[in-house]
């Protein structure tokens, strides 16, 4: 595990100096970005500043979301402490997280049962609503009357792709069975292409499928509702750091990057944290939606400015708020295990 985070870090590090000391400097200035955001006014600083914070408290929903037992007290300090491993240690910071958090909420009296259905549901709920969000954008371009054709025909192959994977997910948790039939499909549709790559070990996805039914599926048949309104939640007041970043740099701007055009902007940047370079795409998510402002219209100096402010909104304070979460956390540990 020491060699894989080492290494981790090394392509982290190599990754974030590709992108900030050699691809942004040819792409923008700056100087002139960070002159953009010295130039905002307090309003917009105040606004930016609330957006921040609506953001790091809905970050915490969908764990309460994912049963009554789950209070939004302890849930804070689990999801922000979690946050913080995830994204600050690269290579095996999730693995970490993951075990961190199960521990963490049983602490807070949790049941173990419960625990791994939670943290199960929100991860996969996380990745559905990650991959949603493009068709959310290409849906918000056409709606506002800013999609050309492409744009048109991708928002309903979109909708048809999360049709889809709604429906496989809703027979995989219908039935045991189903769940079977799924993995079956999938074993016979992934076992060829693997076929390619000299794989000579049995492909087994029935099981995997199986134990994610197993621990969630009793979460989801009564609260998938509340589960995907705050993942949705949690995504777009992301968003929403973004959207007032950029109004703030690009006041006085004629022809602004409209609503739409950001939100579409920000969803297909999200995509790129799925590339497993850095934690949570940083870099990589940063390079893509400065690159998809500017497609919309946005200058390279504001893009920029705007990527950066979201970045500095979204990532920072968690970052610190996780630390002071972990702490408060080993003192209720420590609190627990005198009185046990």
């Amino acid at each position: 595990m020491v060699v894989k985070s080492v290494a981790s870090g090394v392509v982290t590090l190599a990754t974030l100096a590709i992108v900030f000391l050699v691809v942004f400097p040819q792409f923008a200035d700056y100087d002139a970005a960070w002159a953009a955001i010295q130039d905002m006014s307090a309003a917009a600083l105040v606004v930016f500043v609330l957006a921040t914070v609506l953001n790091l408290l809905v970050y915490v929903w969908p764990f309460p979301a994912a049963s009554r037992q789950l209070r939004y007290g302890p849930s804070f300090v689990v999801r922000q402490t979690g946050f913080t491993i995830s994204n600050g240690i690269p290579g095996v910071g999730g693995a970490i997280s993951v075990g961190l958090q199960f521990r963490m909420l049983q602490t807070y009296g949790v049941p173990g049962g419960l625990a791994s259905s939670a943290i199960a549901v929100t991860s996969t709920w996380n990745i559905l609503i990650t991959l949603v969000l493009p068709v959310i954008g290409a849906v918000a371009l056409a709606v506002s009357g800013q999609a050309d054709s492409s744009a048109t025909i991708l928002a309903l192959l979109g909708v048809v792709a999360v049709a889809v994977i709604v429906g496989v997910l809703a027979f995989i948790l219908r039935s045991e069975s189903g769940a079977r039939k799924v993995g079956r499909l999938a074993e016979r549709v992934v076992g060829p292409a693997l076929r390619l790559f000299r794989r000579t070990a049995p492909l087994d996805l029935v099981t995997p499928i199986l134990t994610f039914r197993g621990s969630t599926v009793d979460v989801v048949s009564g609260r998938w509702l509340l589960i995907t309104v705050s993942n949705l939640a949690m995504q777009l007041t992301s968003w929403l750091v973004l959207f007032v970043g950029l109004r703030a740099v690009e006041a006085g701007v004629v022809d602004q990057v409209t609503w739409s055009q950001s939100l579409a902007a920000f969803s297909f940047a999200r995509i790129a944290s799925f590339i497993p370079l850095t934690p949570g795409g940083l870099g990589t998510v940063d390079l893509a939606m400065s690159t998809l402002l500017v497609a919309f219209g946005a200058t390279s100096d504001n893009a920029l400015a705007a990527t950066l402010l979201w970045r500095a909104g979204t990532y920072f304070p968690p970052m610190f708020t996780g630390l002071v979460t972990l702490l408060v956390w080993r003192v209720h540990q420590r609190r627990s295990a005198r009185a046990a």
